[in-house]
């Protein structure tokens, strides 16, 4: 649906909808669509430094071949259709420059290497990349990244996956979701074991946790009240 200059759409990946400037949009054909969505995730997966991959834009038209050297897109962002260092989006092709993972089974070690790459993202409402990142935006990404979906908000989150008693029964992956005195989810967080948890939260952050919530130990208090932690991996 497109207004003026912009363009409602719904994601594929959680039915999240909303508007994107038309510039920002590319029209593909249901068949493409359904390879998309069939099609095994690859991500692109620089270092700490290397914070913006790039993609070389081969873009066919007719018979020639134009060429745009250096089109930047955001760490963690999915290759569709990713296939020998080529990734294609309708009749483009871009052939990707730097380091690629694919989406995997939960592991310690893929916790790892994703809290070394967004650790201190700065915290925006609605974000989602390693320039700004909400508490659930964070959760979610990590998600997609161990191959399993789950919903975009944190209320919706705390319904996806099976119980977990108390903290003293959770391992790492685990997720933790706390509640506002009015018992409304408002902040989830991905446990890296039974005391500590890595969240967004200001920025992203590694704090302490027990059976009361989150202690931040630069403001000596607690900035968190527990509800809950599900199992989702």
């Amino acid at each position: 649906e497109k207004i003026s200059a912009w363009v409602k759409i719904r994601i594929a990946h959680d039915s999240y909808t909303g508007y994107i400037d038309y510039k920002q949009y590319k029209s593909i054909t249901e068949s493409e669509f359904t390879d998309l969505e069939s099609s095994h995730q690859y991500f692109n997966y620089g270092s700490c430094s290397e914070l913006i991959p790039i993609v070389d834009n081969k873009e066919n038209t007719g018979n020639v071949t134009l060429s745009h050297s250096g089109l930047k897109i955001v760490n963690g962002s999915i290759l569709p259709l990713f296939n020998k260092g080529i990734c294609t989006i309708g009749d483009k092709t871009y052939s990707v420059i730097g380091e690629v993972t694919n989406s995997s089974p939960f592991s310690e070690k893929l916790l790892d290497a994703f809290m070394l790459l967004y650790l201190n993202a700065p915290y925006q409402w609605g974000g989602r990349s390693i320039y700004g990142i909400d508490c659930s935006g964070l959760t979610q990404l990590f998600s997609r990244f161990a191959g399993v979906k789950i919903p975009r908000d944190a209320a919706d989150q705390a319904l996806s996956g099976t119980d977990v008693p108390s903290i003293n029964y959770a391992i790492a992956g685990d997720l933790a979701f706390f509640a506002n005195d009015a018992g409304h989810i408002m902040h989830v967080g991905i446990l890296t074991g039974r005391e500590t948890i890595f969240h967004a939260s200001g920025q992203v952050r590694i704090d302490s946790i027990d059976n009361r919530g989150i202690y931040n130990v630069g403001l000596e208090t607690y900035t968190h009240r527990l509800h809950s932690i599900l199992r989702v991996f």
